[in-house]
């Protein structure tokens, strides 16, 4: 069966480099602009894998972290951030929501892809 990634990122360009990139890998790929319409999201459905983006509009990274923390998702899937946020932003984040892991942007797709491998054998 195919894994399941979602992509929250509000720069289009971005988040369609993801999904092409990662679903050229076999991975399904669907993307979210927003942090209100991810949480809206993942209370109906549970990808097997979360790209998170730190800077979103409505609902920024913090606040859809704190989603996360008081619905537990993070227990269930694994998050990644990926950011082009200071990395000492980046980490209290990952620490916050016990992230699996971060990864600072600008993406180097083969490193992410070997990361995304470790979550999603």
């Amino acid at each position: 069966m195919m894994k399941k990634i979602l992509v929250i990122e509000d720069d289009f360009d971005q988040a369609e480099l993801l999904k092409v990139n990662l679903s050229k890998k076999g991975w399904d790929v669907s993307t979210i602009s927003d942090g209100y319409k991810a949480v809206n999201t993942l209370v109906n459905e549970a990808p097997d894998l979360i790209l998170l983006d730190l800077n979103l509009p409505y609902l920024d990274g913090d606040m859809v972290i704190s989603v996360f923390n008081e619905k537990k998702i993070t227990d269930k899937i694994p998050v990644i951030i990926i950011s082009a946020k200071e990395e000492s932003d980046i980490k209290k984040a990952q620490e916050k929501i016990k992230a699996a892991a971060y990864f600072k942007k600008p993406v180097d797709f083969d490193k992410l892809t070997e990361l995304i491998k470790k979550y999603l054998p």
